[in-house]
């Protein structure tokens, strides 16, 4: 294998590395939110409330806009493996084939909408503990 197929691989291992720790960081926090809210007898106010809502849309705004940018890199850089890995002779087809194909089809579209999906139901499970009167 050539330098410029090996300085890609790993590339891609470092980005999907990093988006990893990323994903750890979000699963944890939702993960604390959803089990501090349950646990819990809070009743917010409706400024404590508010407050509560705009912090965790922030966060999980700035954690989607992150996710995105970052996996966009990632099929960015897997494109360019399929070509250079396309026009390449390898000793073993499954390899190529490996190489040459992009492994996570529609992998931003269903990432963005699982996020989506978690982020309102952390949301609305806020909203659940809001005195509203």
């Amino acid at each position: 294998m050539n330098q410029e197929l090996k300085d890609i691989l790993e590339v891609i291992d470092r980005l999907e590395a990093r988006l990893n720790r990323y994903g750890s960081f979000y699963q944890v926090v939702i993960i604390a939110l959803i089990g501090w809210i349950l646990s819990s007898n809070i009743n917010l106010s409706l400024f404590e409330g508010v407050l509560a809502v705009a912090s965790v849309i922030v966060f999980l705004s700035s954690n989607l806009i992150y996710w995105i940018s970052c996996t966009k890199r990632i099929l960015a850089a897997e494109k360019e493996l399929n070509s250079l890995a396309q026009n390449r002779d390898f000793m073993n087809s499954d390899w190529k084939k490996a190489l040459s194909t992009p492994q996570m089809a529609n992998r931003l579209p269903w990432g963005i909408s699982l996020h989506i999906l978690v982020d309102v139901l952390v949301i609305a499970l806020i909203a659940t503990r809001i005195n509203w009167s």
